[in-house]
């Protein structure tokens, strides 16, 4: 069963998802959704929150310095089905964004932070994103976070020509993806546990990654495309999961830059491809 992986993972829930942080009371309660913030300020949820909408953003951040603290619950868009288009939480060109603390599941794209003019300063922190057909996490922009998070059962075999990807960053700079457990990322076409487009002087460490899939295609650990100056050190992948080709860490038509250090790789075809600095990377 697609989500019955994630099961397997409950124990390791409050080491990625916070679930010990003090619950935040002085702030604007998000009570229903499809919502826009509108104004800077702190917003929370004390209840889960479900939306059958499939289509467009369910939580739209329309202003910069918003900070939402989900206080452990739920933002869930399961019931619009697995052709949903929606995307859980969004903002474009907005500064200072945080999200933390709680879970996004059942959106084709579960969280959307991008552009890039004003986008930066966000920090993405203490989240499940689990059960979203597309992309887990999705950011751009400078200056941004993405760390303690659980990524998990990310992709839909049915969907034609998906490709899957846990984390996401497109046309980013100043960026790091630390300390994220990404759990079974499955595609049709091409499967990314972590994947860097078109970004530079971004540090992606410490993450673990278990079982990229791609039922019809290849499948990267963690994929660069078209960047410069990108540092992966630290992580762990292992893969267990039924494949074509599949490569631990991959870049390809790339600028300049990609070091390689620490790293350890299991299960996949190939440990690496590509790195510019290679020390201490182990391949099993």
């Amino acid at each position: 069963m697609r989500y019955a992986y994630a099961a397997g993972l409950a124990v390791l829930t409050s080491i990625w998802c916070g679930s010990a942080t003090a619950e935040t009371t002085l702030c604007t309660e998000i009570t229903s959704v499809p919502v826009t913030i509108k104004a800077q300020g702190i917003y929370c949820f004390k209840k889960d929150l479900t939306s059958s909408v499939a289509s467009g953003n369910i939580i739209q951040i329309n202003a910069s310095n918003v900070t939402i603290d989900m206080n452990g619950r739920k933002l869930g868009g399961f019931t619009a089905g697995a052709n949903t288009q929606a995307v859980g939480i969004a903002a474009t060109n907005r500064r200072n964004i945080t999200l933390r603390n709680g879970t996004v599941q059942g959106f084709r794209r579960g969280i959307v932070i991008d552009g890039t003019t004003d986008s930066t300063g966000y920090v993405l922190e203490d989240l499940r994103i689990e059960g979203n057909t597309q992309t887990g996490i999705e950011v751009g922009g400078t200056n941004g976070i993405v760390r303690n998070n659980l990524v998990t059962n990310t992709g839909l075999a049915s969907l034609v020509n998906n490709t899957a990807i846990g984390i996401l960053l497109k046309d980013s700079s100043r960026a790091v993806v630390r300390g994220n457990l990404i759990s079974y990322v499955l595609g049709t076409s091409q499967a990314r546990g972590v994947s860097v487009n078109g970004s530079s002087m971004v540090e992606i460490s410490d993450n673990t990654i278990l079982d990229v899939g791609a039922a019809y295609g290849g499948n990267f650990g963690i994929h660069a495309r078209d960047t410069t100056a990108i540092t992966v050190a630290g992580n762990r992948l292992l893969n267990l999961v039924s494949n074509y080709t599949s490569i631990g860490f991959y870049e390809s038509e790339l600028v300049d830059g990609f070091d390689c250090y620490d790293n350890s790789t299991r299960g996949y075809q190939y440990g690496q491809s590509g790195c510019d600095f290679s020390v201490n990377n182990q391949f099993h």
